[in-house]
C-alpha cells in the first residue's frame, strides 16, 4: 500500500507492508528511511525502530508526562523535533 503527500512542495510517497495478520510490518519513506514495527503475542504494538532517528538540536528540550515518560522534545526556537508514544503493558 503507499500514500503520497506533498511537503514543502515537493511530492513524496510512504510505503506501507503488512504481515498475514493485518499488522503494519514496515513503512518506507524515500526522506527519512525506514520504520519497522513490533508487536507482541496479544497483537499490541511492542516496539517502533528505524527512521524518525531525533535530528540534532542544540540545546534540545525534554517534556515529560506525569509519569516521567518523555513524551516531546523542542529545540530552543519551540519547533517540535521529536514527539514519543508510548503504549502501557
Amino acid at each position: 500500500m503507499t500514500s503520497k503527500y506533498n511537503c514543502g512542495g515537493s511530492e513524496n510517497t510512504n510505503t506501507f507492508a503488512y504481515d498475514g495478520l493485518g499488522n503494519l510490518m514496515k513503512k518506507s519513506n524515500p526522506l527519512i528511511g525506514d520504520t519497522i514495527f513490533v508487536y507482541d503475542v496479544f497483537r499490541n504494538m511492542a516496539a517502533e525502530y528505524g527512521a524518525g532517528a531525533m535530528e540534532a538540536c542544540s540545546p534540545c528540550y525534554l517534556f515529560q508526562d506525569p509519569v516521567w515518560t518523555v513524551r516531546l522534545t523542542v529545540d530552543q526556537t519551540q519547533p517540535v523535533v521529536k514527539r514519543f508514544d508510548v503504549m502501557p503493558f
